[in-house]
């Protein structure tokens, strides 16, 4: 497989995108969390950004390479020890995808390490959706054994 192109991420701007993807909750909630309801262990959330996919067209197509669809960053937070691993399945119509966490073109991690996470460990990451997704329109995102339905572009 194609190993990721370099964003050429400062920490400054990896620290800015995960905060992107937290704020945007506001707008359209998408976050999974796993643990005790008020203080979950882990929190998952996923939101677009639209600078932050540009970048990686950028990078991408650089090498010669068209990402499919739309882009969307993730980020997981622990609070306590746990573990994570990016198993999302998109559905949006009739359609399902599961990006391959080894394929760069359809899921990358940004900061952190995926698996074993000690408390305030933060991944950043993103998945490319297929080109048939529209991400104004409801989206059912499942991670593990979870499910929820967001507009990412309301």
């Amino acid at each position: 497989g194609d190993a990721p192109p370099d964003l050429g991420l400062s920490d400054e701007e990896a620290r800015d995108l995960a905060l992107i993807v937290e704020l945007s909750q506001q707008r359209a909630f998408a976050t999974f969390a796993r643990g005790d309801g008020d203080a979950p262990t882990l929190s998952v959330r996923v939101a677009p950004s639209t600078a932050f996919e540009a970048r990686l067209r950028d990078a991408w197509s650089q090498r010669g390479r068209n990402l499919a669809g739309p882009v969307v960053l993730f980020t997981a937070r622990a609070a306590a020890p746990e573990s994570f691993h990016p198993n999302f399945t998109f559905v949006q119509g009739h359609q399902a995808f599961h990006p391959d966490p080894s394929d760069p073109t359809q899921l990358g991690v940004i900061r952190g390490d995926l698996g074993d996470l000690a408390p305030e460990a933060i991944v950043l990451g993103y998945v490319v959706l297929p080109d048939q997704v529209e991400l104004a329109k409801p989206l059912d995102i499942y991670w593990d054994d979870r499910q929820l339905t967001a507009t990412l572009q309301p």
